[in-house]
This record gives structure tokens, C-alpha cells and sequence, in this order.
């Protein structure tokens, strides 16, 4: 382990961040998100207010992302609220805020020589324009060709509006992990910094291979182009199969999650399809050369899903583990998901409902843990100003550091190594983010490497993100000598993310309880799709499953959707599933990324306990109840389909509207609804009759209304069309400054994310991603494997 220790135990006890005082400057369901992971493990969070109250208080979600917060209200055009606001930045630990520059500055945010860590979030990134003021996911969205992309969940032409906040919980992870390695650098240095991230950084995270598959067509016009999974009503894709939605006899949405090739053998298996496989007709299934027969078989698989009734398919899941498919979930209905309530992930609300608990946990403890303490009760969301005495909730700061900085700049992780257990992209892309932030990432692979490298149309284009920085090392882990290597590295290493099934490392001997037995100061993650054990740990799990089973998928889609499906007929049925195929699981909103995240986080947190007394510590994650964190405000029953049944949105000031020429969004607030009528030459009244307004909206072109809407103070913006993928390589990405270019050992030079946070002092890194085994000798020369030793590994089998 090259990460340095320092004992805290005297000085701090109870929970992890017991003692860190965190200011929310913000008000928003982004910071909300940050300020619920820090006040869940223990620090205290204080919420600053305008008069009005917060915008997070107009989410839904309020009340369960700020939970046992403290609420101080601020007028900061008075002086005398701005210098109370000034005292509490001073004896702060953490500040988050998204002011402009002018009034950050005003407040003494931004200083150079300062203890405490500032973040700065904003919509599209401080290098592209000035903050707007706001963090609205529906604005970003739009400008990237977002709402276009989801447009093929609408019932009509056109873009679709996004109720589920996959941009600020996404933004909230990055803010956190730049908030705890900041924090981390500060014990070595005693010094803070300023850190930042944007909404747009969040959600580019999510996309696993598109903008790699956008610059192959790019480079190669005339060799590829792409296509959509479904192309004038033929599949072009075997995630059609293989993530099958299809209807119950009874009318129930299931999806199915079978992609491993295992998996779809086993799913053709239960349908009686399994004659298939061998029989010459079939060759290359699922996508065969004939589109005919890729139709047939689409339609064969459907008709199989609809003839047994929901009861009969959970009966088919207990026979069959490797078959599988999860409900599509409504809402509140998410908090009865037996996993979630295995797992004690839903606890008892100050008001005696039941809530979802704490994103993840991290108690210190020398081997994995048993039968966790009975949970608390989660404490009440504030009041607004309750908090009667603000300065008086924190005593002033005596530690404030030297007027220059001497401290050397460097990657808030340098000296820390992290293994790699992971397959897919949950548990990968979070070393990958960890890489980037300066630590050594050495990926185990199997000889034939993660099936994320093969899951693509284009050879190794689907794993390049997830395996940016990393060093590959190809170890055959059912022999003995495979599992020494591991073991060997264990030993020196600082971080192991594992995203097995349920008791497949136990088998392997890489569970937690072994590896920390051999490692007591080991960080062990569990990312697990549903969880270490219970009724679903062994079940497969991608995004589309766990985007059905959290409700995210229902409450982008669900209002759409027949009441009565069991009367649609295939090609009905056809057209209704691919409409929940583009809900559950959109390449750059969805499940994974968000998990993806989420572990990186708990990473982090998880090193910094560490800290405090030497100790490991094993996190179990869940990518279920991470996207039930996402969707808190339906899960808790606060809204419910809130798009319409258009899907052009909630209500007549934040809608998508058609001009003459194209879409725009409107994004304005309550109190703007007499601005709105004006821009629109509208009469006065209660009510804004929606076929007025659309009317209005297609007698001009966006361009004239764009100018009427801004000229009274109304945000509005065009709606891009997409795909997300070219908005990134020929638009936002340059502009907004978030691409680099790396150079991959097999595709050469490329364009990549540069790392999504940024730090006013420390370092950070961008580099490329890596073949299968292609650092094998390196890795097994630092483990004291001599050339010999290491021909004879290889000769054997054992590494590759």
C-alpha cells in the first residue's frame, strides 16, 4: 500500500464524517444529493435559504434528500445576512454552491488560502459559459440532444421531457468525489481548494461506448454507419434478445436480463427455443444475416413471454437462476422489492413512513461485517429557517492555514492502488474514475478478458472507457496459481471493487472476509447489482433490470402506456416495448453509469475512513437502490408520471413546446406566469389553456420566441437534435473543454472525456485505455515474478 496513513481514533469518534461541517449554498437536488451522503454518514449540514425557500423544496424529494439538515434563511441583498453567510463559509469544512462569479466572490468564496473545500457545480462547466444561476437537468439535456434521443419513448414525433434527475445525482457523485479527495489531499497538506463539476459532466459519464462507436463511423464512412437497434421494424442489435421486454399473460411488463450468451441460451431454453442453436437455418443467433428470420425470432420469443402468466414466470425464475426478469415497477411499489427490504435498505422516516436509508455505509471493522445493528430512525427534513441560530450551530475555526501555499501539486491519489474485480461497467468505470484522480488501477481480466471488450459492434470500442488508465493483467482465477497472483497483489494494494454475482468471490476465496484477513487496512467494495446475498444476489442484473425494478423506466414512460396492454396485438406490442426498451435503458442515462458512479464514490468515502484509524472497511453497494435514490421522489410517492402523457412535461412553464421551425423548452418558474403570458401576447386569466399556447408556439420560429421568452426573463433554450454522441464530438465536448486526445494501442489516436472534476491545486490525469493482458509482465515483475517464472506462467495457462 503506497497510500500514506494517519491515525485520527483520539481525535474523532462516531460515524465517519462526524465533525465536518458542510454549508449548502445551493438549495438544489444536486446538492441535496451531496449534502445527504455527508449528513448521512455523520457530518453536519447546515442549508442556507432564500426567503422564498430553497428550489430542492419545489423537487419532491426535499424532504428525503435533506434529511436531519438545519435550514438558516439569507437575504444576500442585505448585507447583514450576507456577512452571517460569510461567518458560516469561514467555519465551514465543505461549501457547496453554483453562485455566479460576482456574487462567489462577494461572499469570499474562491480564496486560495483557505482550509475548507469549495464546490462549484454548475450546468455545463465553468470553461463554456458563465453559470446561469441555475441546475436545470431539462436546459442541459436539450442543449445535448437529450430530449431528442429519449423522444423514442413518446408516443409522437418529436423530443420527450425527462422527470427522472439522472443529471444532478450523477453531477452530486462527481461534486462528492472531488470533495473527498480534496479532503484526503487536505490531511497530508492541511490545506483546501477549490473543486468543480457541471450537470453535463455527469450525465457523459453514463454513455459506455457511443461517442467511441460515433468516431469509428467517423474515421471509416465508408466501412460503418450507425444504425438503430430496431430499423424499419428488423432488429439490428442482439440487446433486443437478450434484453427482452415482453408481456405477461396477465398484462404485466417484464424485462429480461440475459446478456451474457450463457444467460440467452438459458432464456431460449425456458421458452423452448433452445432447438435453435444447433439447427443451420439459425446460425449467428440472435442476429442472423436474414432479417426475416431476426423477426421471426423476436416474434417467437415475444409470443413465449405472453403465453404464461406473471405468477408462472416467477415460478420459471426459481427453477431457472440464470433466467431472470424484473417487473416494471411503480413508484412507491419500488420500497416492497424483496432485495431492498433483505438488505435493510428501507428504513422507518421521522413521520413513520418508510424511507429509503443511506446511500451506502461505511463502518469500520477488521473483517466483513455480520448481522448489522438494528437501523435507526432517519431524521426529519427541515423546516425552513428553523434554525434560529446559525453561528451558534458551529464554533469559529483557530485552524486556518499560512497566507502562500508551499505545497507541491500532485493527484490527490498518487500512491494509492486499486484492483479491479469488476466485469461490465458498474464496477470498472469506477476504478476508471478513481485512475483519473492519480491511482494505480490494475484490472484482473479472464484470459478471454471482460465481455465488455466483445459486447460491441466494433471490437474493443465497448470497454476503451471503462479501462482508460489502467494496467491489464489476463489471469485464469480457477487455478490455484491464478488466485496467488491475486492474492500477491491484495497484499499491496489499497482499493479492491468487485462486481460478482452473489457468492462467486467466496468460491474464488476473494471475498471480503479473506481478503481482509490477509489486508486489515484493505477498502473492499461490493458492486453489486442487487446485493451480497438475498433473494436476488445471485440474479443477473444489468441496466434495463434494475432501470424496470427501481421505476425509473415506469415514471419516464408509464404514462404513456395502454391501460389495458393484453388487447395490443404483436406489432402493438412490438412498438410498446421498444418505446420501454428507449426508458429503461438509454446509453447515456441509465443504470450502470449511475452505479458506476455511486461506487467510486463510496470508494472514496470508505479511503478517508480509513484514515481516521487505520482500519478497512467493506462497502456493499446496490445498483438497485442506488437508482431508487435517483427516483426518491416517485419511490416516496411525491409525483408520479410527472411528463404527461405527452411527455412534453409538467406543466405550461416548464414544457416542450413545437415553433414553426422546431422544439424549444421552456423553463420558467411559478411566479413567471404573467411574463410567460406576456411573451406570448396572451390574455390575463387563471389558467393557461394548453391549446393556446401550442398554438401560439407553431405560428413563429423558435428564434422569435426564444427572444420574446428571454426578453422578460424566461428561460428558454432550443431543443438539439441528437444523437448525444455527435452533440459531444462536434458541439458541447470542444466547447465546453471536455475533451482530450489519447492514443489506444490498437484503434491509435482517439477523443476521450478529460477527467470530469476539476481542482484549483491538485492534479489530475488523462490517459488511454488498455488491450487484454497487455501489462501482465509488468504487474507479475512487481510482484517479484521473475522472466522465468512468468514464461512458465504463461506456457501453463495461468496468465495470458
Amino acid at each position: 500500500m503506497g497510500l500514506d496513513q494517519h491515525n485520527f481514533a483520539d481525535e474523532l469518534d462516531g460515524p465517519v464524517f462526524t465533525g465536518l461541517r458542510v454549508l449548502d449554498l445551493s438549495g438544489t437536488v444536486a446538492s441535496g444529493h451531496v449534502a445527504q451522503v455527508l449528513g448521512d454518514l455523520g457530518a453536519s449540514v447546515v442549508l442556507v435559504e432564500p426567503p422564498e425557500g430553497s428550489v430542492a423544496r419545489e423537487s419532491g424529494s426535499f424532504s428525503f434528500l435533506y434529511r436531519g439538515a438545519a435550514s438558516t434563511v439569507a437575504d444576500l441583498a442585505i448585507e447583514a445576512d450576507r456577512a452571517m453567510v460569510r461567518e458560516l463559509i469561514e467555519r465551514a469544512d465543505v461549501v457547496i454552491d453554483h453562485l455566479p462569479p460576482a456574487a462567489a466572490l462577494d461572499l469570499g468564496l474562491r480564496a486560495e488560502t483557505s482550509r475548507r473545500i469549495e464546490l462549484h457545480l454548475s450546468e455545463f462547466g465553468e470553461e463554456f459559459e458563465e453559470p446561469s444561476g441555475s441546475l436545470d437537468d431539462d436546459v442541459v439535456l436539450a442543449r445535448l440532444g437529450g430530449l431528442a434521443t429519449f423522444g423514442a419513448m413518446a408516443p409522437r414525433p418529436g423530443p420527450s421531457y425527462v422527470a427522472v434527475p439522472f443529471l444532478s445525482f450523477s453531477a452530486a457523485q462527481l461534486g462528492l468525489q472531488a470533495v473527498l479527495a480534496a479532503l484526503l489531499e487536505r490531511d497530508r497538506t492541511g490545506e483546501g481548494q477549490q473543486v468543480s463539476t457541471s450537470l453535463l459532466q455527469g450525465i457523459v459519464t453514463h454513455d459506455i461506448w457511443s461517442l467511441n462507436l460515433r468516431h469509428i463511423t467517423q474515421q471509416y464512412p465508408d466501412a460503418f454507419r450507425p444504425a438503430p437497434h430496431v430499423e424499419d421494424g428488423v432488429p439490428n442489435s442482439a440487446l433486443v434478445y437478450r434484453l427482452l421486454v415482453g408481456l405477461t399473460a396477465d398484462g404485466d411488463w417484464l424485462q429480461f436480463s440475459q446478456t451474457s450468451r450463457h444467460l440467452f441460451e438459458a432464456f431460449l431454453g425456458v421458452l423452448g427455443l433452445d432447438w435453435m442453436l444447433d439447427h443451420p437455418d439459425w446460425e449467428g443467433l440472435p442476429i442472423t444475416e436474414d432479417p426475416d428470420r431476426r423477426v421471426e425470432l423476436w416474434n417467437r420469443m415475444l409470443v413465449g413471454v405472453r403465453a404464461s402468466s406473471t405468477e408462472t414466470w416467477h415460478e420459471v425464475f426459481d427453477r431457472h437462476p440464470d433466467v431472470w426478469a424484473e417487473e416494471f415497477r411503480r413508484g412507491p411499489e419500488v420500497l416492497d422489492h424483496p432485495q431492498l427490504r433483505h438488505d435493510g435498505r428501507v428504513r422507518i422516516a421521522a413521520d413513520g413512513g418508510a424511507q429509503l436509508g443511506p446511500l451506502f455505509t461505511v463502518e469500520a471493522m477488521q473483517t466483513a461485517p455480520t448481522a448489522p445493528p438494528a437501523a435507526p430512525t432517519l431524521p426529519a427534513a427541515p423546516q425552513l429557517g428553523s434554525l434560529d441560530d446559525p453561528l451558534g450551530r458551529w464554533a469559529p475555526r483557530d485552524d486556518r492555514p499560512s497566507d502562500e501555499s508551499t505545497v507541491a501539486a500532485k493527484a490527490p491519489l498518487e500512491g494509492c492502488t486499486v484492483l479491479d474485480l469488476g466485469m461490465f461497467f458498474a464496477g470498472p468505470m469506477a476504478s476508471a474514475l478513481l485512475a483519473d484522480l492519480g491511482a494505480r488501477v490494475i484490472k484482473i481480466e479472464p484470459l478471454a478478458g471482460d465481455p465488455l471488450r466483445g459486447l460491441a459492434s466494433f471490437p474493443e470500442v465497448g470497454a476503451i472507457k471503462a479501462m482508460q488508465g489502467k494496467e491489464s493483467i489476463a489471469v485464469d482465477l480457477s487455478r490455484p496459481e491464478g488466485r496467488a497472483i491475486v492474492l500477491d497483489l491484495v497484499d499491496r494494494a489499497d482499493i479492491v471493487i468487485q462486481s460478482f454475482r452473489a457468492g462467486a468471490a467466496a468460491r474464488l476465496g476473494l471475498d471480503a472476509e479473506a481478503l481482509l484477513e490477509r489486508n486489515p487496512q484493505l477498502v473492499y467494495v461490493n458492486a453489486a447489482g442487487y446485493g451480497s446475498d438475498g433473494p436476488c444476489g445471485r440474479r443477473p442484473a444489468y441496466a434495463p433490470t434494475i432501470g424496470a425494478a427501481s421505476g425509473i423506466a415506469w415514471e419516464l414512460v408509464g404514462a404513456t402506456l395502454p391501460a389495458e396492454p393484453g388487447s395490443l396485438d404483436l406489432d402493438g406490442l412490438k412498438a410498446e416495448s421498444i418505446r420501454m426498451v428507449t426508458a429503461a435503458n438509454t446509453s447515456f442515462a441509465q443504470c450502470d453509469g449511475l452505479a458506476a458512479l455511486t461506487n467510486a464514490t463510496a470508494a472514496l468515502a470508505a479511503l478517508y475512513a480509513r484514515r481516521r484509524d487505520g482500519r478497512g472497511r467493506v462497502i456493499d453497494t446496490s445498483m438497485l437502490h442506488i437508482a431508487a435514490h435517483v427516483n426518491s421522489a416517485a419511490v416516496h410517492g411525491e409525483r408520479s408520471c410527472t411528463s404527461g402523457p405527452d411527455l412534453l412535461g409538467p406543466h405550461p412553464l416548464r414544457r416542450l413546446y413545437e415553433a414553426e421551425d422546431g422544439w424549444l423548452l421552456v423553463a420558467a418558474r411559478a411566479d413567471q406566469a404573467e411574463a410567460f403570458r406576456k411573451a406570448l401576447d396572451l390574455q390575463v386569466g387563471d389558467e393557461l389553456p394548453t391549446d393556446d399556447v401550442e398554438a401560439r408556439f407553431a405560428s413563429a420560429p423558435t428564434a422569435v420566441w426564444l427572444d420574446a421568452l428571454t426578453g422578460v426573463g424566461i428561460r428558454a433554450v432550443p431543443v438539439v437534435d441528437g444523437p448525444v454522441e455527435a452533440v459531444m464530438l462536434d458541439d458541447l465536448g470542444p466547447a465546453a473543454g471536455l475533451l482530450v486526445e489519447v492514443e489506444h494501442p490498437m484503434l491509435g489516436p482517439h477523443p476521450r472525456l478529460r477527467p470530469l472534476v476539476s481542482f484549483s491545486r491538485s492534479r489530475t490525469t488523462a490517459a488511454a485505455g488498455c488491450e487484454l493482458g497487455q501489462h501482465t509482465d509488468t504487474v507479475l515483475a512487481d510482484i517479484g515474478r521473475d522472466a522465468e517464472e512468468r514464461d512458465r506462467l504463461r506456457a501453463t495457462g495461468v496468465v495470458a
